[in-house]
């Protein structure tokens, strides 16, 4: 894929953010163990902040995973198939991923009216629709990159079909 336009741009964000959650969170369990073991002085919200941070660091994350396909795949079976059947293989199995991330999407999009209101965080006295945004701003950008990654395998199918002929 290029390093212009929509998707890579969403990446790129999408990096920064997780990159600045990620020392966030490092720098707040730090400071955890060391008001907790040092000043014996806990911090009670930090581990609930802690997890929310986390849910919103792997959803993030796990869409640029999908941009670069660098989930974890066995390829003991595709190897064997030829090269036609191996791209229809992948692409069944992106289908199947793709219509999973949709479907938890509606999940997660669905549960959000039951959380609005009613359920607060213990520690931190938030309402839990953040960490639960978490989720759902991670799916969206999972779908995202699932239609940009269609877009690009569909743009080099075309233009190997032209190479061909």
């Amino acid at each position: 894929m290029s390093g212009k336009g929509l998707f890579s741009g969403i990446e790129r964000v999408v990096k920064y953010l997780t990159n600045v959650l990620m020392a966030l969170n490092l720098i707040l369990i730090l400071s955890s163990v060391f008001f907790r073991y040092v000043l014996k002085n806990p911090l009670v919200w930090s581990e609930e902040l802690a997890k929310f941070l986390l849910v919103w660091t792997v959803f993030l994350a796990a869409s640029t995973s999908i941009k670069n396909w660098d989930n974890l795949t066995v390829t003991f079976l595709t190897e064997k198939f030829s090269p036609k059947t191996s791209r229809i293989a992948d692409m069944v199995i992106k289908t199947i991923a793709f219509v999973f991330i949709v479907f938890l999407f509606v999940l997660a999009m669905k549960s959000i009216p039951n959380v609005w209101s009613r359920e607060r965080a213990p520690a931190l006295g938030i309402t839990m629709v953040i960490p639960q945004l978490g989720v759902i701003v991670g799916l969206s950008l999972m779908i995202l990159q699932f239609i940009g990654l269609f877009v690009e395998i569909f743009r080099t199918e075309k233009t190997t079909k032209r190479s061909k002929l």
